[in-house]
């Protein structure tokens, strides 16, 4: 991709173009719920907000930065690849270090999504004791 601002923009656009595609697709896709809130808090031993956030706001929080930030996703993204049981990549976006995860889509189960978690979980208590 070229570095105008043009081009960018173009493939931005390009990008919002499909994304959009697939949002309104949505009413007509099959997506199950394979767990209640409650069997998600409880296998993944961590509390869930009740209900839903803004999307953008759930954007801002994950975007959001307070000390090392950059080093410790990398760290946390090597230590769950480590795992060798699911792989989260590595991007960066805005200048800051990010983690790519994606669990879901339409043939999702339950219990591939205990299964990616798990090492998720397990590498936040490690490094938070």
């Amino acid at each position: 991709m070229s570095s105008e601002p043009e081009s960018q923009k173009a493939a931005l656009d390009r990008a919002l173009h499909h994304a959009t595609e697939y949002l309104e697709s949505m009413e007509t896709r099959s997506v199950v719920t394979a767990a209640t809130h409650e069997e998600l808090t409880e296998r993944l031993d961590i509390e869930l907000q009740d209900g839903s956030l803004a999307t953008e706001q759930v954007i801002d929080e994950l975007a959001a930065r307070d000390g090392d930030h950059d080093r410790r996703t990398d760290e946390v993204i090597d230590r769950i690849q480590a795992k060798g049981v699911t792989w989260f990549g590595g991007s960066n976006w805005r200048g800051t270090r990010v983690m790519r995860v994606s669990v879901l889509n339409w043939r999702t189960s339950e219990r591939d999504v205990s299964g990616a978690m798990e090492p998720v979980r397990q590498v936040l208590e490690e490094l938070d004791g």
